[in-house]
């Protein structure tokens, strides 16, 4: 079954981003960030600490993607 986490290799740091990494790439508020994970408008974060959300990179990039907008520098993207 695709997307069977047994199937993939562990996710790490690398694979996720902040909400400042985000924000520093696409022109909208951290309200609005927030407000779009919780309205299904944009990736769901992952919570990685009590009061620490990270997002993975790979959605957040197909979203850039499907909206023609420059992926997030990091280890998937060539240079």
């Amino acid at each position: 079954m695709p997307g069977n986490p047994s199937e993939s290799s562990p996710l790490t740091f690398a694979d996720f981003v902040s909400a400042k990494e985000i924000l520093s790439a696409i022109p909208f508020s951290k309200a609005s960030l927030y407000n779009w994970s919780h309205s299904g408008a944009f990736p769901q974060p992952i919570r990685t600490g009590r009061w620490r959300l990270r997002w993975r990179r790979d959605e957040v990039n197909a979203w850039l993607a499907e909206r023609n907008l420059s992926p997030l520098p990091g280890p998937d993207v060539a240079a």
